[in-house]
């Protein structure tokens, strides 16, 4: 199982872009009981250190007075039949640009906040912000990991989002990627739940999902697309939940996932909908895609 990244590397080495990854070097049996020691005792130690720092945050909750609350309206159960809706569709690349421009930022915060806006409509109507999940690669050169990606969580405000106002939605994706340089400390050690059973870890206090995915590929490299002589000219890209019913997505939360992926004078725009109430099925996923993209200028063809 491999990141975007990783994957394109890889088919790029294949068609002869590079040479073969080299696998690091296992240790002997000796340095290898060694080495799962040391990382054992780093393990407890972070473990430690995270409930001494918990056992001191901890304070008495306050007393608050009962109150009467109107129980909620329970939601519309969704349609057992239903399966996760994904659409695809491309447009000129210099067209794409050109209206990022326009609104003061670039392609990949014009995605973003395109995935945004159709969530907002769908998803989390009347929210103030809605939380957006920006993927950071931290592939480096020859780098043999399958997976480098973490997760920038910005949060963007519905009155840039209404505005189209790529600039404070750049101003708020910087501060993502701030946030996320500084290695915050999680609410839960990772060294615990490694150890904890599947059981216990769903018990546990689950961290706010995201309302959005909003993953660019970027500009594939030109041996990617080239094959025995052919060149792809479109490129879709998606990494998502194909055949999950609406029980399955409960435990995920509702939301909008994209991809973007450009190829040359094309880009291709990969979306789902992981939402069985807002987006019943892809014409109606279709349906908000093309409008949204239209409401920025841009043509689109779908797939």
């Amino acid at each position: 199982m491999a990141d975007g990244a990783a994957m394109i590397d890889a088919v790029v080495r294949a068609n002869g872009g590079g040479p073969p990854l080299s696998a690091p070097v296992r240790p002997h049996l000796p340095a290898a009981l060694l080495s799962d020691v040391a990382d054992a005792l780093a393990q407890v130690r972070e473990v430690a250190t995270w409930a001494a720092r918990a056992a001191r945050r901890r304070r008495p909750a306050p007393a608050t007075p009962a109150t009467t609350r109107k129980p909620a309206t329970p939601p519309e159960p969704a349609d057992p039949r239903w399966t996760v809706p994904h659409v695809i569709t491309e447009c000129a690349t210099t067209a794409l640009t050109e209206a990022a421009r326009r609104r003061g930022g670039s392609v990949n915060m014009l995605f973003a906040t395109a995935l945004a806006r159709i969530a907002r409509t769908t998803s989390a109507p009347g929210a103030d912000t809605v939380g957006v999940a920006l993927p950071v690669s931290g592939r480096t050169e020859d780098d043999p990991r399958s997976n480098t990606t973490r997760i920038a969580a910005a949060a963007f405000a519905s009155d840039a989002l209404a505005d189209r106002d790529l600039a404070a939605i750049k101003q708020e994706s910087k501060r993502a990627y701030r946030a996320l340089a500084t290695r915050a400390q999680p609410p839960v050690a990772l060294a615990l739940l490694q150890m904890l059973p599947d059981a216990v870890v769903r018990k546990l206090p689950q961290p706010p999902a995201a309302t959005v995915l909003a993953s660019s590929l970027g500009a594939l490299p030109a041996q990617f697309r080239e094959f025995d002589g052919l060149t792809a000219t479109s490129v879709a890209a998606t990494a998502h939940y194909p055949g999950i019913g609406p029980d399955e997505v409960a435990t995920i939360g509702r939301g909008v996932l994209g991809w973007l992926s450009t190829a040359g004078e094309r880009t291709t725009i990969s979306v789902c909908g992981l939402d069985p109430a807002g987006i019943p099925d892809t014409a109606r996923l279709a349906e908000l895609v093309e409008a949204e993209l239209v409401s920025w200028g841009i043509e689109t063809a779908s797939w």
